[in-house]
């Protein structure tokens, strides 16, 4: 691994996992249950186990099943830019994210419950999007800087959706839909 991430902190190496962008849920399930029971006292004898790392293997489930920040770990593991060292967008994002917004929040004033649902399809179906578009960039080969920055500007766009779907999530939780 060329990439700055520690074993300590390698959701994939905790796990006991090949580093891949493309895991099943399952296959992230058994390797947890596996280490968890590694781990466990009974099983540990008399290494005392460490609170501490329970939950870095629960940590590091958690990042493994959420695709994105599974994405985040990948590219980071492979040597790509961070979050916070590369904020890039593709063109004109910014601008046509910040007119989806007004736009969601114009029809959900006039439309409700439809409008929820409609709007929450399409953020569902644009985090498709990004998980194929994500799928492409880490299975093309080879993996130099130009491509790692583009799974970045990639995941920096993903993250917008993100939060647009806890939005609608947080909207419906409120009797918006």
């Amino acid at each position: 691994m060329n990439g700055s991430v520690s074993n300590a902190n390698n959701p994939f190496s905790l796990l006991s996992l090949e580093p891949s962008f493309l895991i099943e849920a399952a296959a992230v399930e058994r390797a947890f249950l596996r280490t968890v029971a590694r781990l466990h006292p009974d099983h540990a004898g008399n290494d005392p186990v460490d609170d501490g790392s329970v939950a870095a293997v629960t940590n590091a489930r958690d990042v493994l099943l959420d695709a994105e920040r599974r994405a985040g770990a990948l590219l980071e593991l492979r040597g790509g830019p961070g979050p916070h060292a590369d904020r890039s967008l593709p063109e004109g994002f910014l601008e046509h994210i910040l007119e989806l917004r007004q736009t969601i929040e114009d029809e959900l004033a006039q439309g409700g419950a439809a409008a929820l649902a409609r709007w929450r399809t399409w953020a569902t179906n644009r985090r498709a999007e990004h998980v194929s578009k994500v799928t492409e960039l880490f299975t093309r080969s080879g993996q130099d800087a130009t491509q790692l920055a583009a799974i970045r500007t990639e995941l920096n766009a993903w993250r917008y959706t993100e939060r647009m779907i806890e939005q609608l999530v947080m909207t419906t939780a409120q009797g918006g839909g």
